[in-house]
């Protein structure tokens, strides 16, 4: 500024400009809607509706959540509960949030409560307080399934193996997968490595490109869906062959796994090419699981069975009552050609020795087996005091129920009276099935040999 007499004089203003916004001081509200949605054994699922970063307005920044185990949760002790919601990023208010706390113990009431934080932060108010128990600890299934049945090993041309079984039902859940254990030579079968898993759906493999006259030792487990898996040591053993031999038997009377009681067993053997022309006779041993001996069955009858048979059919009856009890045997049919060449390329079978629950009971004059209706079932019982053999075939899928059983009685006490004017040519076989009064008889056959006196 200049005056009258041109004196200057300077002034000087200071202005503070401040562009900062104002403090925020609101707090995003408190939850009031914490609700439990969903629980386990070791889980509890809450759920409840975003809040603003202004009381109900924008997004909050985080959220503070927390339980306290069979303590009521409150303000004075929310800061010492387990927090438990990190990395949970708010949405927008007005939306539903879930989230899910882990790792809890079962049966156990827990309170959950929760808290609202702004940037700044401004904290919310304690939301409601849910709570609830877990649910009690499941019952852990450490049941294995039952062991499969029916098991059979046959040989086929071209070096080839095929294995068939059937599943058994299993406790809880159902089979999942089978797991096959191979050996062969001297090794032992080690049952911490499958050979071959299969489905639970399949119960039949054949192995291809196998190496010819090696025997090879099998033995299939089930699986169930909770990861059981049964325990049976029940080897079947057969030989791989390039092309079939006429001497070729099977055992055709039991299946490897099957529980035998009883004096007087039928083992019986069948021909592969129906061809017995070339054999001289044929012999039937056992030994006890884990020997190495081989030693030939003692028939129980002195007229009709002998071992080794030298004529068809070929069967003898074998007597386990004196055998070790819940014992495994292995048991093997031996060939023997008119040049005096012994085959044992059949391989054997593992039955086991039990009283309690057999498939098979046996004596003289009476026989019961158990019948599976998804296969076709073949029961055989030679006739006292001769070499003939009585034969009920019985066809998949004509049974009322899954599994039966099937009752063979010669010269039952209730038979009726033979008319006069007939004469009894053999035995008269009484023949029942288990809770089956009826049944398409197309699905049965019963072949009774009987001794042709005509000479």
């Amino acid at each position: 500024a200049t005056d009258t007499i041109a004196q200057t004089a300077n002034a000087q203003i200071s202005v503070t400009v401040n562009n900062a916004s104002p403090a925020d001081t609101t707090s995003p509200a408190a939850v009031n809607n914490l609700s439990i949605v969903d629980k386990t054994s070791t889980t509890i699922t809450v759920s409840w509706t975003s809040v603003g970063d202004d009381g109900t307005t924008g997004t909050a920044a985080s959220y503070d959540i927390r339980f306290i185990a069979g303590t009521p949760l409150t303000t004075g002790n929310f800061a010492t509960a387990v927090q438990v919601n990190a990395g949970f990023s708010p949405q927008n208010t007005g939306y539903s949030e879930i989230f899910t706390i882990k790792g809890l113990i079962s049966n156990t009431t827990y309170y959950i409560g929760m808290k609202v934080l702004d940037e700044i932060p401004n904290t919310s108010g304690l939301s409601n307080i849910a709570s609830v128990k877990t649910q009690p600890a499941p019952i852990s299934n450490v049941t294995p399934p039952n062991p499969v049945s029916y098991l059979t090993a046959s040989s086929l041309p071209d070096r080839k193996i095929q294995l068939s079984w059937l599943g058994e039902e299993v406790n809880n859940g159902e089979v999942s997968s089978y797991n096959i254990y191979m050996v062969s030579g001297n090794n032992t079968i080690n049952y911490n490595t499958p050979a071959y898993t299969v489905s639970g759906e399949i119960n039949t493999l054949t192995l291809n490109n196998l190496t010819a006259d090696r025997e090879y030792r099998f033995v299939v487990r089930a699986v169930d869906t909770n990861g059981n898996e049964d325990t049976n040591t029940n080897i079947i053993a057969v030989t791989a062959v390039e092309e079939y031999s006429s001497n070729m038997l099977t055992i055709g009377s039991l299946s490897s796994g099957m529980k035998v009681s009883g004096t007087e067993i039928t083992l019986s053997a069948d021909s592969i090419l129906g061809d017995v022309s070339n054999l001289q006779e044929v012999r039937f041993e056992y030994k006890k699981a884990g020997d190495t001996t081989w030693t030939e069955i003692t028939t129980n009858e002195e007229i009709g069975t002998p071992n080794p048979d030298s004529s068809y059919p070929y069967y003898i009856k074998w007597d386990v009552s004196k055998l070790d009890l819940d014992a495994q045997y292995n048991v093997r049919i031996v060939s023997i050609d008119k040049d005096g060449i012994e085959d044992t390329t059949p391989g054997y079978i593992t039955v086991v020795v039990n009283n309690s629950n057999p498939d098979i009971i046996e004596r003289s004059k009476y026989k019961k087996m158990r019948i599976d209706n998804r296969r076709r079932n073949v029961i055989r019982m030679g006739m006292p005091n001769s070499n003939l053999i009585s034969e009920v075939i019985v066809s998949s899928g004509i049974l009322s129920s899954t599994i039966s059983t099937m009752t063979i009685e010669i010269e039952p006490a209730d038979a009726p009276e033979i008319g006069k004017n007939f004469a009894l040519v053999g035995y008269v076989h009484k023949i029942e099935i288990e809770g089956q009064s009826q049944f398409n008889t197309n699905g049965i056959e019963i072949r009774i040999q009987y001794p042709d006196e005509n000479k």
